[in-house]
This record gives structure tokens, C-alpha cells and sequence, in this order.
């Protein structure tokens, strides 16, 4: 798309990420106007979504936060547990936490690559075909 993302990281102190993308300029809507668009109340789709996290609030979180936006999330506690789910069923997306206990998000990544798939190459989100 043209932009750039730059990092700014101190040791105890956190992370600044900044995403810069060259898009053109709208105006600002007047007070009071009405958008002609209707309010989307949910997703173009529904995505089957596979979530391979260890630590339990973040499962809860990213649960809330998939099905408030319409979406249904299988969830793996670990890379192991996230390549035996692909292997039993397609997934459109894969959330993958890298460090976990008994496999790695790396590891599991590259195994689940090699998962052979049941959708037509342009569906695949591993990008192999």
C-alpha cells in the first residue's frame, strides 16, 4: 500500500508502533448529516476462526471479541493442540501466539502449512499452493 511501519522500543518502558499510509484525504462530514450507508451490524462473513493461545485471559478475551463481531473461534492451548485442529477442519484464519507451552507458534505455523487443505488454492491462507 505504499506506507511504512516504524518501532520504538525502551527496555521497562513499552513500545511505540506507528503505521503510515499514504491515503487520500475525505472531508469531514457536517454536524448533523446522516450517513446514506447503512450501519453494518456484523461481517460480509462469518470466518471460522482457529486461536492458538496459552494464557486464559486471552482466550476469554479474544472469544468475546470474535463472537461480538460474528465470527466463531476454535480454540487451542497450545501449537500442538492448533495442528491437530487444522488437520481435522479448515479454518479461513489462524491467530497464532508464538510463545507456548509443548509446541511453539512458530513450529505450529510451519506445520500447519503443511496441512493439506480441502478448499481450492485461492482459498488457502498459508499462501502454498
Amino acid at each position: 500500500m505504499g506506507g511504512d511501519i516504524t518501532v520504538r522500543s525502551t527496555p521497562g518502558a513499552g513500545s511505540t508502533f506507528i503505521v503510515t499510509l499514504p491515503l487520500p484525504a475525505i472531508d469531514a462530514p457536517a454536524p448533523g448529516a446522516v450517513s446514506a450507508a447503512p450501519a453494518s451490524h456484523g461481517p460480509a462473513r462469518t470466518l471460522k476462526v482457529l486461536v492458538a493461545e496459552d494464557y486464559p485471559v486471552n482466550r476469554i478475551y479474544l472469544e468475546a471479541v470474535l463472537d461480538k463481531l460474528g465470527h466463531r473461534a476454535v480454540f487451542a492451548e497450545n501449537g500442538e493442540e492448533a495442528v491437530r485442529a487444522a488437520q481435522d477442519e479448515d479454518f479461513d484464519i489462524v491467530l497464532m501466539d508464538l510463545h507456548m507451552p509443548v509446541m511453539d507458534g512458530f513450529a505450529a505455523a510451519r506445520a500447519i502449512r503443511r496441512v493439506p487443505s480441502s478448499r481450492p488454492c485461492s482459498m488457502r491462507w498459508s499462501g502454498s499452493c
